[in-house]
C-alpha cells in the first residue's frame, strides 16, 4: 500500500502477514541428529539437512560481506511445540557490509512476493545470515532485527561463518536471545510416534519365508535406483539454476 509522507510524497509500505501463533496439530516429530545442547524452555527446532547445506552454499558465494535470508517451515505440535524448517529464501536488495546486514524495504517486499507463490501453510520461522570471519554470535544489530521481526519463541536465527567453518542457532528463551542446539533432519525424514513423551520406533514384522526375503531385496534395490535418479535430477536442476543466476534460490519443497 502507499501513503503520503510528511512532505506529501508517496512512499510504499509493505505489510507481511503476522505468523499465526497456533501450532499445526497431529504432526509427528521427524527423527534427526542432535547438533548442540538445547536449553530448558527452548522450542525445539528441526532443520532439514538440505536447508543447512544450501544456506551454507549461499553465504559461500561472497566471503567479503554478510549475506542472509529467511527460513521457511511450520510450527507443529507433537508432545509439545516444535519448529520444522524445510525451505529458505535468500534476501535480495539488502544493504550489506563485512559486518552488517540490513533488510531493506525492497528486500521485505521481494520476500513477500516470492512467498505468495509458496504453500500458504508455510511460514517464516526464522532467518539466517553470515559472519564471514567474525565468528558465530548475535551482534547488537542482529538482536534488533530478531526482536523486531522474529520475536516469537518458535522463530530462530541461524548464524554462519563460512571462513571459520562454524554455524550456530539462536532463539528467544525466557525473553533472552541465547545460542541453542537443534536437530538436523536427513534428506528422507524418518518420523516417530510419541508415547509417554518418548519416541517409539515403528517396527516392521519379521520375514516369514524366502519369497518375502526375495521381495524385500528387490524393493531395496529399487529404492537405491530411485534414490540415484532423485539425486541426479536434483543435481541437474541445481546446474541449470546455477547457469541462470547466482546461488541462493529456494530449494525444492520437501515432501
Amino acid at each position: 500500500m502507499t501513503r503520503p509522507d510528511d512532505a506529501g510524497n508517496q512512499k510504499i509500505e509493505v505489510t507481511l502477514d503476522e505468523p499465526v501463533d497456533t501450532p499445526e496439530q497431529g504432526s509427528n516429530r521427524p527423527q534427526g541428529e542432535s547438533e548442540g545442547a538445547i536449553p530448558p524452555g527452548a522450542v525445539e527446532v528441526y532443520i532439514d539437512k538440505a536447508v543447512l547445506e544450501s544456506t551454507w552454499e549461499h553465504v559461500l558465494t561472497n566471503r567479503r560481506t554478510e549475506l542472509g535470508g529467511v527460513l521457511i517451515g511450520r510450527r507443529r505440535e507433537a508432545d509439545g511445540t516444535f519448529t520444522h524448517i524445510t525451505n529458505w529464501l535468500d534476501a535480495r536488495h539488502t544493504t550489506t557490509t563485512s559486518g552488517s546486514l540490513t533488510f531493506t524495504h525492497d528486500a521485505w517486499a521481494d520476500i513477500a512476493q516470492r512467498m505468495s507463490d509458496m504453500d500458504p501453510d508455510d511460514k517464516i520461522v526464522g532467518w539466517y545470515h553470515s559472519h564471514p570471519g567474525h565468528g558465530v554470535f548475535m551482534s547488537g544489530q542482529d538482536r534488533f532485527i530478531h526482536n523486531n521481526f522474529f520475536a516469537n519463541d518458535w522463530q530462530c536465527a541461524l548464524v554462519i561463518d563460512p571462513i571459520k567453518n562454524d554455524r550456530g542457532l539462536f532463539q528467544l528463551v525466557n525473553g533472552q536471545i541465547v545460542r541453542t542446539g537443534y536437530w538436523c533432519v536427513p534428506d528422507k525424514p524418518v518420523y516417530v510416534t510419541q508415547q509417554d513423551s518418548k519416541p517409539v520406533a515403528v517396527e516392521t514384522p519379521p520375514q516369514q519365508d524366502g519369497l518375502h526375503e526375495a521381495a524385500s531385496d528387490f524393493l531395496e534395490a529399487g529404492d537405491h535406483i530411485a534414490s540415484g535418479i532423485e539425486k541426479f535430477v536434483k543435481y541437474s536442476a541445481q546446474r541449470i539454476r546455477n547457469s541462470k543466476g547466482p546461488l541462493g534460490r529456494n530449494i525444492d519443497k520437501k515432501a
